[in-house]
């Protein structure tokens, strides 16, 4: 998987690229508003281009490229080291452990 490299440069060009506010956009990930096109856009303004994005997403599943933009964020300081933030976290994995095991296959949303 490509390694996420938030910072303001990229985020300001992919917000430029798609016309959307980063956080607005950022809020809508945990939601049911919760579009394709919305996590490409998360996972560019960590400076992957849209077919890096895409491959995660592909590859990986949604919750996987989820996780990481999570675990991005939070190493760029963007998100709050705080107790919602493991609690997301741990969601992520549990959710993810779980649908591994019921399918036997890697986790994909």
């Amino acid at each position: 998987m490509s390694e996420l490299n938030y910072k303001a440069s990229n985020i300001a060009k992919a917000e430029r690229l798609h016309g959307e506010n980063f956080f607005t956009t950022l809020s809508r990930l945990g939601d049911e508003s919760l579009s394709i096109s919305n996590l490409l856009f998360v996972l560019e303004a960590g400076g992957l281009t849209e077919d890096e994005a895409s491959e995660i997403i592909d590859n990986d599943g949604i919750a996987e490229a989820i996780k990481a933009a999570v675990f991005g964020l939070t190493s760029a300081g963007f998100l709050a080291k705080n107790k919602e933030v493991q609690k997301v976290r741990t969601q992520i994995e549990k959710d993810l452990l779980e649908t591994s095991q019921a399918t036997g296959e890697k986790a994909k949303a």
